[in-house]
């Protein structure tokens, strides 16, 4: 009986630590979820910041200097 009771300790103790590692793993992907997200917007918003009349132009200028 001592044995089941100290099995199934062992049972639980290893489940809490997988929670407590998924919970860690989750901060770590919320943390560079928001890192990611951030260099994104970062990047991006300079693409929608011009009207769409300019934006066309620019990027006509830029085929015109490639080709």
């Amino acid at each position: 009986m001592a044995s089941r009771f100290v099995g199934d300790l062992a049972e639980r103790s290893a489940a809490q630590v997988g929670r407590q590692a998924d919970s860690a793993l989750q901060k770590l992907i919320k943390k560079r979820r928001r890192k990611l997200c951030k260099c994104a917007l970062a990047v991006g918003l300079p693409i929608y910041a011009d009207k769409p009349g300019h934006f066309q132009k620019r990027l006509l200028q830029y085929f015109q200097q490639w080709s």
